[in-house]
């Protein structure tokens, strides 16, 4: 360990080596400067990061994307009238007229075509109920209209004909929940008359043709996804055109290109944030010049920290492309005012820059490697979480600590200081420093520094509370109890609302889908996958049992005949459909020469043989209506049954159920739970070795539980790693220990606040733990280096404490006072993620600065035992 004199030593030989090598110092930083720029322009930054912490439910949601492709990519739409009732002939008429001229693009031949068996009915891309009133006209001469000439009162008689047949029930599942009808006399018929406020669209396109794939409906950024992406937004442009009489919402059909644009709606907020620290700089530091300089050190720590990362690999993501470097500016700013102000004092006692920068080196180098190797320590805890973005934080943030204590703790200071060299030369009179508003210093005078209002106010403020330390200690304390046991109530939560605008069309989209369709009959996309020997009776019972079983899980959503929703076909559906169609039937006999019979109507073959030749007649060709028309072609029998003919082993199936209520993240854990208990009897059955449960609920819930366990890891072990790391800088156990306790009252605060305030814990304000942990181990690590310092002269303890105050505590200040105003911009920026990061950070260097100036000055001289005088 080092002894204080051994630091003191150490730092003064450190300053002159930095001081006497000064000018290799400035042309080492602008080289690397330039070298770091030369990979962001010539090479290609890595992909994205992955947000996945891996685990078996991603590892069953990667098998059943493989085995499972889907034929058909569908976008959803909620189409809206603003008068209340869609179910009328302009707004249908319009509709009809911009799906016509959907299907006339070029994205035209994108769309699916073909005969949808499920619904008995022939989709060319879209199909609505505009498209049935329109067809019923067309086909009943007896109406002699058609939708563009028709009355509204010939349209509800059109609709309440279709939605009375048994085809139309899918139709009328697209109503609005809120869709009723009354009983009406038209043209001396009675009917339904329905109206409605909306209803549900969606266009089918062919997925192999917009690049293959599944469907994905999260923060991934590949080039198939953003592909389909951008195809959904030409889709509903051209629905959209000329729209007068409805409006048309888009369902989650763009959140990576919405996370793009979004983001760089929040560029002129950072931008702001810069600015505002940039001029809390200069007024701190009373100098426009060295608020320039900062604005150039922090283009440099950009280009340092986009170089570093490119080289190092690190892949995108939205933490380490906009959070780490809204924290580094936090940290770079922190680093310049403490070296700087430092500089300034001691400048104000001796005249000559080199030897006032060496001074100033000398009293604050020790505590900024300090507050880099403590910043470094804290970030590089997060390598222990095991998420990909999370780790890219961890070592984004590291790069921009140690880029930030090179340059605006070293770099600038010594550019500074040859400024203030190069202005004694040329006007030797004026012994002012580079930009200082201060009143020139006479050469060799060794006064202590002026005292102005805010340091006197500052100063008096800490002693004070230092006095009263046996009140002070205590209500924080109760403060800390009461917000550690708000802090434990924050749950983790992943909701579209906390990332995007509540304004934009995403949102607005599924603000719709949930306004309009029934909980009962809606539920986000979740997979049953089930693999064994399905040609048994003993699994096919166990299949029909769960449906059962599923169709009674209030968890779930349920279709109007009070059986589960699914959203897939069920390997009972291929089945039926060969076993009911003797063309079918022939076509398996002829290929198989096993002939399928279903002697007792249960529309399943009779026997496991019979059911091992269908299995292997469909997945090879399909499933036939007859010789020209197929009911299912291989790729649709593909997206329900995964099994290879020429290999004798088991199958797999996946049942696509709908999971209420899922915004609510508690809502997926007690719906998991009923499903297990659903799965557990399927997995007693002999002839079936594998049953899980994955899909997008259930990954974000392990994206979650993930980041709280990463987060109750990382910060032990920052907290544990920084205390051993004071403890031996400082060769004191007791003050180290009295250095960290701040940085925990702020966590507990912060999290309290955050709890009060509404905010959820996710993979992006979990990292506010680590960043809450590296700028306030800096602000205590200053103050207490000062602290001893200042006992080092000689000095009473109150007297130390008042000198720390006086000096570092301004420059503390000044530093908590630019980042919290810089960070509060952001609470107006459009996107919430970068509205609630602003105000969080803003609340947490808040909460640091009070921490490090009111209750770290009453601890250290709680603590603090004035040496014994020899006699």
């Amino acid at each position: 360990m080092l002894s204080t004199s051994s630091q003191s030593v150490l730092a003064s030989r450190t300053s002159d080596f930095i001081l006497r090598h000064s000018g290799w110092f400035i042309g080492t930083v602008l080289a690397l400067t330039v070298l770091f720029a030369l990979p962001i322009v010539f090479m290609a930054p890595p992909g994205p990061a992955s947000q996945d912490p891996g685990g078996p439910v991603f590892d069953l949601l990667e098998t059943v994307n493989q085995r499972f492709p889907p034929r058909i990519h569908v976008t959803t739409f909620i189409v809206e009238d603003p008068q209340g009732d869609i179910l009328r002939q302009q707004p249908l008429w319009e509709l009809y007229q911009n799906e016509r001229k959907l299907r006339a693009s070029d994205l035209g031949s994108l769309l699916y075509s073909g005969y949808d068996a499920d619904r008995e009915r022939q989709i060319l891309g879209i199909y609505t109920i505009a498209d049935a009133v329109q067809n019923l006209f067309l086909l009943d001469p007896s109406t002699a209209t058609s939708l563009k000439t028709a009355t509204d009162d010939q349209v509800k008689a059109a609709i309440s004909r279709i939605l009375d047949s048994p085809t139309g029930r899918p139709l009328r599942g697209s109503l609005s929940k809120d869709a009723s009808f009354q009983t009406k006399i038209v043209d001396g018929q009675e009917i339904n008359s329905w109206s409605s406020a909306a209803f549900s669209a969606f266009v089918a396109s062919d997925n192999e043709m917009l690049g293959g794939g599944p469907l994905t409906i999260s923060l991934t950024g590949d080039d198939v996804t953003l592909g389909k992406e951008r195809f959904n937004r030409r889709v509903r442009e051209i629905l959209q055109t000329e729209q007068s009489s409805y409006q048309l919402w888009g369902v989650a059909l763009d959140v990576n290109l919405v996370s793009q644009e979004q983001g760089k709606t929040a560029i002129p907020f950072i931008a702001a944030t810069v600015v505002l620290v940039l001029v809390v700089v200069g007024v701190t530091l009373r100098s426009l010049g060295i608020a320039g300089l900062a604005f150039l050190g922090l283009l440099m720590l950009f280009v340092w920290l986009k170089g570093l990362t490119i080289l190092v690999g690190l892949g995108s993501s939205l933490i380490l492309d906009l959070i780490v470097p809204i924290a580094m500016i936090s940290l770079g700013v922190d680093f310049l005012i403490h070296a700087v102000a430092r500089y300034r004092e001691e400048t104000r006692r001796v005249a000559e820059p080199s030897l006032a920068l060496r001074a100033g080196f000398t009293g604050v180098i020790g505590a900024l490697t300090l507050a880099m190797l403590s910043d470094g320590i804290a970030f590089l805890a997060n390598l222990t979480s095991g998420i990909e973005t999370v780790i890219g934080f961890g070592i984004g943030a590291g790069i921009a600590v140690l880029s930030s204590y090179v340059i605006m703790g070293m770099f600038l200071p010594l550019v500074i200081m040859r400024l203030d060299q190069r202005r004694l030369k040329s006007s030797p009179q004026h012994g002012r420093a580079f930009g200082d508003a201060q009143e020139p210093v006479s050469a060799g005078s060794t006064s202590a520094p002026p005292t102005g209002l805010a340091s006197a106010a500052i100063a008096g403020a800490v002693l004070e509370m230092a006095r009263h330390r046996w009140a002070v200690l205590p209500i924080a304390a109760v403060l800390t109890a009461a917000a550690t046991l708000l802090a434990f109530q924050l749950e983790p939560n992943l909701d579209v609302k906390d990332f995007f605008d509540s304004e934009s069309d995403l949102v607005i989209g599924l603000d719709k889908l949930d306004q309009h369709t029934a909980a009962a009959l809606s539920g986000e996309p979740a997979v049953i996958y089930i693999r064994g020997d399905l040609t048994t009776p003993e699994s096919l019972a166990a299949i029909r049992d769960l449906l059962d079983r599923l169709s009674e899980n209030s968890r779930l959503g349920q279709a109007e005949d009070g059986q589960v929703s699914l959203y897939a076909r069920t390997l009972f559906q291929l089945l039926s459909r060969v076993t009911e169609n003797p063309y079918a039937r022939s076509q398996v006999l002829a290929k198989s020469r096993v002939d399928i019979t279903d002697e007792n109507g249960d529309q399943i073959p009779d026997s496991p043989g019979q059911v091992q030749a269908a299995f292997d007649y469909m997945v090879r060709h399909g499933v036939p209506l007859n010789e020209s028309t197929m009911v299912y072609d291989s790729i649709q029998v593909r997206e329900t049954l995964h099994y290879d003919p020429s290999q004798s082993g088991e199958q797999e199936i996946i049942l696509v159920v709908g999971v209420l209520g899922s915004r609510q993240q508690a809502n997926i854990g007690s719906a998991r739970q009923a499903l297990e208990q659903d799965l557990d009897p399927m997995r007693q059955v002999p002839s079936i070795s594998f049953v899980g449960l994955t899909g997008s609920p259930f990954t974000r819930e392990a994206t979650l539980q993930a980041t709280t366990r990463a987060l109750n890891v990382s910060l032990p072990v920052a907290v544990a790693a920084c205390l051993i790391l004071l403890a031996f800088w400082m060769r004191s156990v007791t003050l180290a220990v009295v250095t960290i306790i701040p940085i925990g009252l702020v966590v507990s605060w912060l999290y309290a606040f955050m709890y009060v305030a509404g905010y959820s814990l996710n993979f992006v304000t979990a990292t506010i733990a680590a960043v809450s942990i590296g700028v306030g181990i800096d602000y205590s690590i200053h103050m207490t280096q000062r602290f001893r310092e200042e006992l080092g002269r000689g000095q009473g303890a109150e007297e130390a404490l008042r000198a720390a105050a006086s000096g570092t505590g301004v420059a503390l200040a000044g530093s908590a006072g630019s980042s919290v105003i810089g960070f509060a911009v952001m609470a107006f920026a459009p996107m919430p993620l970068f509205s609630a990061y602003g105000v969080i950070t803003a609340a947490m260097i808040f909460m640091a600065a009070a921490a490090a100036l009111f209750v770290l000055p009453s601890l250290l001289l709680l603590t603090h035992r004035e040496p014994k005088r020899s006699s």
